[in-house]
Formats: structure tokens, C-alpha cells, sequence
């Protein structure tokens, strides 16, 4: 027997996909005079939003330690959160020092890194998928200082948001 599948809300997902996956919703569901390559335009840019926010992801479930996975969860799941490395090895039961060791023995990067990388596949995703300004999205995705988030982004892909977008 087939079992239906879970339906999606924005309560399944995290707070910056919610608000992305609401707009989208909303622009669908108001949008009835643009024609067609519009509406596709909508579906797919909604599509894009639920497959990155519904990925199992591949690093978490290579993990054995489930408070590691747990943790990495919650980093993706709060990932436009003040961060902190206390609340991350509060979260894990470990003292920072212990946590900061486990966590990099887990995934090969620090905690930092780690969150830093996965802000920054996140805002690749917008930039690709949404109209959003650099300046929206640097927020979007946690970051504070639009500065710091241009430096980030251009230490992980070679090229600035801007020049990033127009690839």
C-alpha cells in the first residue's frame, strides 16, 4: 500500500526557506494574468526551494555520532540564527573545546567553516533561483555585515555575489 506523501508547509522547514517558499506560494497562487512562461518561471523557482530545503543531506547521514547529525541539522535548520558555538555543544551535551574537536573530526571542518559553508550554498541557491538583492540575501542567509558576506563568498567561489549571479 502506498503511503501518501507528508504534506509540505512552511512549518517543515526553517525559517529563511519558509518565508521563501510562502512568497513563491503566494506569487503562484495571485499571479493569473502573466501567461504561462511565467507561472513555469514560479513552479520551478518553487521546486528549486523544496528540494534544497527537503534534501536529505548527505553529510549529516554519513555521520555516526548523532549528536554531530544533530547538530548539523540544526545548523541547517537555523542557519539565518546567531550561531554560536556555545548553543551548538550545549545542544551536543559537550564542553566547547571537546565539541570543536568532535564536530571538525566528523566533518573535516570547523564549526565555523562549516556554518560559513553552508550560508554560502544557500545564498548560491538564491542567487541562481531568485531576483533578490545581494544585500536581501546576505541577510536571508544570516549574515550581518554585507562586507563580511562579500569576502566569504568570494573566498568560496572565486567570484563576488554579484559577478556570481550574472554567470
Amino acid at each position: 500500500m502506498d503511503e501518501a506523501p507528508a504534506m509540505i508547509t512552511p512549518a517543515r522547514l526553517s525559517s529563511a526557506r519558509a518565508s521563501s517558499f510562502r512568497f513563491l506560494s503566494q506569487e503562484i497562487q495571485s499571479f493569473s494574468k502573466g501567461g504561462t512562461i511565467y507561472r513555469e518561471t514560479m513552479h520551478r523557482a518553487l521546486a528549486a526551494q523544496l528540494t534544497r530545503a527537503l534534501a536529505v543531506r548527505p553529510e549529516a547521514s554519513q555521520i555516526e555520532d548523532i549528536r554531530m547529525r544533530r547538530i548539523i541539522e540544526y545548523v541547517h535548520d537555523n542557519l539565518t540564527a546567531d550561531l554560536t558555538l556555545g548553543s551548538m555543544a550545549g545542544l551536543a551535551a559537550m564542553s566547547g573545546y571537546h565539541f570543536t574537536r568532535s564536530f571538525k573530526a566528523a566533518t573535516g571542518k570547523s564549526p565555523l567553516q562549516y556554518v560559513i559553508a553552508a550560508r554560502i550554498d544557500l545564498a548560491k541557491g538564491l542567487l541562481r533561483t531568485t531576483k533578490l538583492s545581494v544585500a536581501e540575501i546576505c541577510s536571508r542567509v544570516g549574515y550581518n555585515d554585507l562586507s563580511r558576506f562579500g569576502t566569504d563568498f568570494k573566498r568560496a567561489t572565486g567570484a563576488t555575489p554579484g559577478a556570481y549571479r550574472a554567470r
